[in-house]
Parts: C-alpha cells; sequence; structure tokens
C-alpha cells in the first residue's frame, strides 16, 4: 500500500528525454515518489497517438534507482521511448522494486509536493492494472 499512497514530487521537465543530467538538478531525495510533468500533459487527451513523447532514459533510469525512489510516474502511455523493443526501463525499474505509473493527465497540476492516491484493481494473474490517480495539495 505504501506504493500507492503518500506524498508525491511533480516535476517538471521541458525536454523531450529526461536523462540523468536533468534529474540531478532536481531535489530527488532516497525514497521520493515522482511524477514527471512533461509537454506530454498536452497530448494526453488527445484521441490519436503521438510517437514523439517525452520518456526517460536508460541513465536517467539508472540515476533515479540509484536514489531508491519507490514510484516514477509520467504523463503519457509510456515511460519507455516509442519504438523500444528492449524495454530496458521497464525492465530496470521494476527489477529494483520502483512502482511505475503511466498515462497521468497532470495538465492542470503545477510543480509541486502533492498527497496522492492511485490504488489499482485486484486482477488475478496481471502483472499490471488501471489506476485512477488523485492529487491533493
Amino acid at each position: 500500500m505504501d506504493y500507492f499512497h503518500g506524498k508525491v514530487k511533480v516535476i517538471e521537465v521541458e525536454k523531450d528525454v529526461i536523462t540523468s543530467d536533468i534529474l540531478k538538478m532536481k531535489d530527488i531525495k532516497k525514497g521520493d515518489r515522482i511524477f514527471f510533468k512533461t509537454k506530454n500533459s498536452q497530448m494526453i487527451t488527445k484521441s490519436v497517438f503521438q510517437e514523439n513523447y517525452t520518456f526517460l532514459s536508460l541513465d536517467g533510469a539508472q540515476f533515479l534507482v540509484g536514489k531508491k525512489v519507490k514510484v516514477i510516474g509520467i504523463d503519457y502511455l509510456s515511460i519507455e521511448e516509442f519504438n523500444s523493443n528492449a524495454y530496458s526501463v521497464h525492465k530496470i525499474l521494476l527489477s529494483n522494486g520502483i512502482v511505475i505509473i503511466e498515462g497521468i493527465n497532470l495538465n492542470e497540476v503545477d510543480e509541486g509536493e502533492y498527497e496522492y492516491f492511485a490504488f489499482p484493481l485486484k486482477i488475478k494473474d496481471c502483472d499490471a492494472s488501471p489506476v485512477r490517480v488523485v492529487l491533493s495539495k
């Protein structure tokens, strides 16, 4: 349950790729939960899939693993680069116990700290679930 509610930092990133260099400039501490607000927030409500969404790089994922973050959320349908066949970012995050929440609509949300709730459905024999994410100041 600790992964699906608590304090979360919404961090705005203006670049097309979330790299370790960008993350080093942010105030990320051990055990943080982080939601990334990017240009994706403008695309998430569109009915046509956008291939040029912002994603987390492998070195960015490794940086977050080193910080032992608990949860990473992003404002589009995948945290992984479009057409990734290796799923390296997913694999490194999940194998290190980091929960990924994808498809969060952060369009009306400012950078800052919030309390969040994101309880998944209990679906037998599944490795993922839809959630409704709710933020509160």
